[in-house]
């Protein structure tokens, strides 16, 4: 069976959400800056066959698009290779977001700002994914996240999300930020970033 149909049948029927190749690159590579590459190689081959060929045959592309429940597996896989590793999803999406601000991202989200980012966030979410809404509610110190219709996320998911959305916007503001989350279950999420505005680097 076609793995896209499969993760759909599993959801009700809804098609679930889809992520780009090079966020799931940016997973394994965090697995292993983690956790060293032995722990990624056991992670790949503890997920479903669809999911392990589909991260190893050579044909994910970065700007592809592959259903979302391939960096859901990969989640799932690592649990069950590091069960008493405490905070596990949070911990990979601090570290993917980490390694994508290697690069110039960091210094042209510093030119940015918070405000930008707020007003682009529907871009910066389709640059993700494909599927699902956000909306940005911005106020002074403080940024609020609702995302809905995404089928196929879990909580596990969603603490890689905030813990990485919390990275990305720490790097535009400036100044550590922490975050408030109001709900996570599902396909929806609501969640505030916070941090102290009058220090921002440039005021």
């Amino acid at each position: 069976m076609d793995l896209g149909l499969d993760l759909c049948l599993r959801f009700g029927g809804v098609r679930e959400i889809e992520t780009k190749g090079q966020t799931l690159r940016s997973l394994l590579a965090a697995i292993e800056a983690l956790w060293g590459p032995d722990v990624r190689r056991r992670t790949i081959e503890a997920c479903p066959s669809e999911v392990r060929v589909g991260l190893t045959d050579g044909r994910m592309v970065p700007g592809g698009w592959y259903p979302v429940g391939w960096y859901r597996e990969v989640h799932a896989a690592l649990r069950v290779v590091l069960p008493n590793e405490p905070n596990i999803s949070a911990k990979l999406g601090r570290k993917t977001t980490e390694l994508d601000l290697e690069g110039p991202l960091r210094w042209c989200l510093q030119l940015a700002g918070p405000d930008l980012l707020a007003r682009f966030a529907h871009k910066i979410h389709g640059s993700y994914f494909r599927g699902g809404k956000i909306t940005a509610m911005r106020a002074k110190g403080e940024l609020t996240l609702c995302m809905s219709e995404m089928h196929g996320m879990n909580k596990y998911m969603w603490d890689d999300l905030v813990a990485g959305s919390t990275v990305l916007f720490a790097a535009a503001a400036g100044r550590l930020v922490r975050h408030r989350v109001h709900g996570g279950t599902g396909e929806s999420i609501e969640f505030t970033l916070v941090w102290d505005e009058a220090k921002m680097t440039g005021m």
